[in-house]
């Protein structure tokens, strides 16, 4: 957003609308953008309508938000994509699972199940579902002064040896139900009676005991898990009232989307998506990497990347290339350090704190929140740079999990690291295996690239200048010509 409006202000008036106050002079620092020519307007509302009725005091509106819905009304509209992220569909939650008495009517419309809080993302098997934590909730509307039943559908996922789920399922603080949930294959149908409110709805709070596959199973997922709901059910159950065959997802709603001259993706991944997800055809401008400057290389390993809760959708994987760094240690390697660099909210400290469990007793540094002076200087040292996001996960099912461009591989191979990055989804088109660096695909093979590189300096040192030279084709100036062409041509419609 800051190098778009650096950008457009050599020619324009611009101003950046934001929702709280900005540091141009930290922006400067972190992120090499100069907005000292950029008026910054703050919309105290962080909702899209405001966003939108913002939008029509302009000429130009270049909405860069991620996962953004708001409508343009500015006179001429960009949307600038970083990945096509669904809206409908998750907002509108476990549709298909309100029911209601009397066999062979469908629910009422207004008898609603939507997601509360404590459940991971959708999952796709032979049915849609979502794993939950602990204590999730879920928030139903059913009609007033009536009691409907409301059926849920649990699959029993768990895996063979974990122990049986006992979970609890309440309102306002007194148990209605209590389900075991075994191992094995199948559903558990558990129907619970809502006592509707009309205009407000009933929190049902579930409790239940968790497992973790990482620990118990030797499985990549880290998450804890509890149960996990089926958001997608029709038929006629036995005792005689029907489902709605409403599906959760219909489709996003992208109607705001036409509201638009030009859509962007940052990537040709991004772009495949968009056109899978949202139907829509766009035009690829990667995003601006500020180059960096090469220094005499040391025995440095680098990462860089935000500190995610691994439960989350973008998690950066530091904890697996932990593994895989303590494994090359273990294999004897030598005089070598890794340093990981990146910011971590509160929420995401638990996170950070298993990060560094794993890396004790082994040569690691963890720079949380450096500035933009530390980075720099990092960059410039290290002779490898690992990137691992998206590792163990299914593209095909969760395609936002994965890396939609990469900006910090393009940053480090600017200064000469060698780049050893997941070969999948954008980091496939930052780099050529076996020319620019190296792919991998799983933890065993991070490792033996690394430990091919550690040992091979006529290659490390060919790879290094190749890398080099392949990011001067996403420095700034290749971005901001690209941009100053697409609103030329907007504005000349």
């Amino acid at each position: 957003s800051g190098f778009v409006a650096e950008c457009l202000s050599a020619n324009h008036d611009v101003e950046l609308l934001a929702h709280e106050p900005l540091d141009r002079s930290l922006l400067k620092e972190r992120l090499d953008v100069d907005l000292s020519r950029v008026g910054i307007r703050l919309i105290p509302e962080e909702d899209d309508v405001a966003f939108g009725h913002e939008s029509s005091k302009y000429d130009l509106l270049v909405n860069t938000t991620f996962g953004s819905d708001a409508m343009c009304r500015a006179r001429y509209g960009l949307y600038i994509c970083h990945f096509p992220v669904p809206h409908a569909p998750i907002k509108t939650g476990l549709a298909a699972l309100a029911a209601r008495v009397r066999p062979g009517k469908p629910a009422r419309p207004h008898t609603h199940i939507e997601w509360g809080d404590g459940w991971f993302g959708h999952e796709r098997a032979k049915d849609v579902y979502r794993w939950s934590t602990e204590q999730p909730n879920l928030r139903i509307w059913t009609p007033k002064g009536t009691t409907t039943p409301v059926r849920l559908i649990f699959l029993r996922a768990l895996p063979q040896g974990a122990a049986p789920t006992e979970l609890d399922m309440s309102i306002e603080g007194e148990v209605i139900k209590k389900v075991r949930i075994e191992p094995g294959h199948g559903s558990v149908r558990v129907d619970i009676p809502i006592r509707g409110k009309g205009l407000h709805p009933t929190t049902v709070q579930l409790n239940c005991n968790t497992f973790r596959p990482h620990e118990q199973f030797g499985s990549l997922d880290p998450r804890h898990l509890g149960v996990a709901l089926v958001a997608d059910q029709s038929g006629r159950p036995a005792n005689g009232f029907t489902y709605s065959r409403r599906r959760y997802a219909h489709g996003p709603q992208l109607h705001f989307l036409d509201s638009y001259d030009q859509i962007v993706s940052n990537s040709q991944y991004t772009q495949m998506w968009m056109s899978r997800l949202w139907n829509r055809e766009s035009l690829v401008i990667n995003p601006p990497v500020s180059l960096q400057t090469r220094a005499e290389k040391d025995p440095i390993i680098l990462s860089v990347g935000r500190f995610f809760d691994d439960t989350g959708g973008h998690c950066k994987k530091q904890a697996e290339m932990m593994i895989a760094f303590r494994a090359l240690v273990d294999r004897g390697l030598k005089g070598w350090s890794y340093h990981l660099v990146g910011g971590c909210e509160k929420r995401d400290m638990p996170y950070l704190e298993h990060v560094r469990q794993l890396a004790k007793g082994l040569p690691v540094e963890i720079h949380v929140g450096a500035t933009g002076a530390e980075l720099k200087s990092l960059y410039s040292r290290a002779s490898i740079f690992w990137h691992a996001t998206g590792l163990g996960e299914d593209e095909r099912a969760f395609p936002a999990r994965f890396e939609h461009f990469g900006i910090t591989t393009v940053e480090a191979m600017s200064a000469g690291a060698v780049p050893i990055v997941i070969g999948k989804a954008g980091q496939l088109e930052t780099l050529v295996d076996g020319v620019h660096g190296r792919h991998f695909q799983t933890i065993d093979e991070l490792a033996d690239h690394t430990w091919e590189l550690v040992h091979d300096d006529e290659l490390r040192t060919r790879f290094s200048s190749a890398a080099e030279e392949r990011a001067k084709q996403f420095g700034p100036e290749v971005a901001r010509h690209k941009i100053d062409k697409v609103v030329e041509e907007i504005l000349s419609r």
